[in-house]
């Protein structure tokens, strides 16, 4: 119990810590650290039902202060921001912001459009579990893989920028039209994930929004606000029907369960892991970055996954991002990778009253990964590793013309 408590103590700390820094309630910091609270608290309900005592031992306790210093490293440059204190959002030019807006549309709006069809395929399916279970086994899969899917799967998994984007004509007040295609474009990553028969596509739009939307609380008009919760509210009651849906055809014998697994095997799993002296799979999780540096992108993992297995666990099951980290690049090199991620992000996020657009995108991108991270390392393949170095391409670019652009949009509270 011992080892379930410890994480649940910290996280606690750090919630009111957080709190305490920055006055409010209201930030992504504060929803980061209530899904991992819940995450852990669901841990035990978890273990219990699913017999899955062994996590439970002493001798899990090192695996236990592991992941929380491991989690206190990645988590502190995001907690120690001061996002609340923001009083200047410095944007580029309108028709450089705008351009930009409808670049990301055309992209995001075909996404939806390619994959609407093949979610009403895919949610009315006689059989979704034995559909999930050929494209996992066999890979049979009812999207045609084609350079057209591929386009419509990569503009899906940058959902989150049409979201930044949304708010920031919010706040503006400008462009009703553009507004609307916008918070269309957002929801490409939610039909992308239906059409695989997947569920969590609406709970990571759920989330993007509502952590945006905390990021800019404060520059919202409250009227502006009560819209945004209705259009919110609409939004995941729709998508929680595909979600419940799809989780009482995969899971029919007993979908509550399913539910409390899905969000509390994390920690119980990354404590299996962390003790299974498994091999490391030498950057697995980031075949991109590999293949740039001139490696091989696949990796053989079989000696790892007959580690996991003999040590109780998978290499598929969830595990939060550190997991994957761990089984990826060992212990020492998920330091070095942690202490990489928080020079990054100190050095362009820095504690001011103002934000520049471009480091937005830094931002939202280690907010995502933190987020996701709940479950496992969503960027662990090579749309995943894309999307950071596009956000990264567009951080520089936005910075190199920021330095030409003499009209400027600046955001006051």
């Amino acid at each position: 119990m011992l080892n379930i408590l410890l994480p649940l103590l910290l996280i606690s700390f750090l919630f009111f810590w957080n709190h305490k820094l920055k006055q409010s309630w209201i930030s992504p910091s504060s929803l980061l650290l209530t899904l991992y609270f819940l995450s852990i608290l669901l841990a035990y309900p978890y273990i219990v039902i699913f017999n899955q005592e062994l996590a439970f031992q002493g001798q899990y306790i090192e695996a236990s202060v592991a992941f929380c210093l491991f989690f206190l490293l990645f988590i502190y440059p995001f907690i120690s921001f001061r996002e609340t204190q923001i009083t200047k959002i410095i944007l580029p030019n309108q028709k450089t912001l705008k351009l930009f807006s409808i670049i990301i549309c055309v992209f995001s709006i075909y996404s939806v459009i390619y994959f609407i069809p093949t979610t009403i395929l895919a949610l009315t399916h006689p059989s979704i579990i034995a559909a999930r279970q050929a494209m996992v086994e066999r890979g049979e899969v009812i999207v045609s893989q084609t350079i057209f899917n591929t386009i419509a799967g990569t503009a899906a998994s940058f959902y989150q920028i049409p979201i930044i984007l949304f708010f920031v004509y919010q706040i503006l007040g400008q462009s009703k039209v553009l507004k609307t295609l916008l918070f269309i474009s957002s929801t490409s990553y939610i039909f992308f994930v239906f059409s695989a028969f997947g569920r969590d596509g609406i709970l990571f739009w759920f989330l993007s929004f509502l952590g945006i939307m905390g990021f800019f609380y404060s520059f919202l008009d409250k009227k502006i606000l009560k819209k945004i919760f209705v259009i919110l509210i609409i939004g995941a009651v729709i998508g929680g029907i595909g979600f419940m849906v799809i989780t009482f055809s995969r899971f029919e014998d007993a979908p509550h369960n399913a539910i409390i697994s899905y969000m509390g095997q994390g920690i119980p799993n990354f404590f299996l892991a962390y003790e299974a002296d498994a091999p490391i799979s030498n950057g697995a999780s980031f075949p991109l970055f590999r293949a740039l540096m001139g490696l091989p992108e696949d990796v053989d993992r079989s000696l790892q996954m007959h580690s996991l297995e003999r040590a109780g666990t998978y290499s598929w099951v969830f595990g939060t991002f550190l997991k994957e980290f761990i089984l990826s690049l060992g212990v020492s090199g998920t330091v070095l990778l942690g202490l990489l991620m928080f020079t990054i992000f100190k050095t362009i996020i820095k504690n001011r009253r103002q934000i520049t657009f471009s480091s937005l995108f830094v931002y939202f991108l280690y907010f995502q990964i933190l987020y996701q991270g709940v479950f496992y390392f969503r960027q662990t393949n090579r749309v995943g590793n894309l999307l950071i170095i596009v956000c990264f391409v567009f951080y520089y670019t936005f910075i190199l013309l920021a330095k030409i652009d003499k009209n400027k949009i600046i955001i006051k509270k």
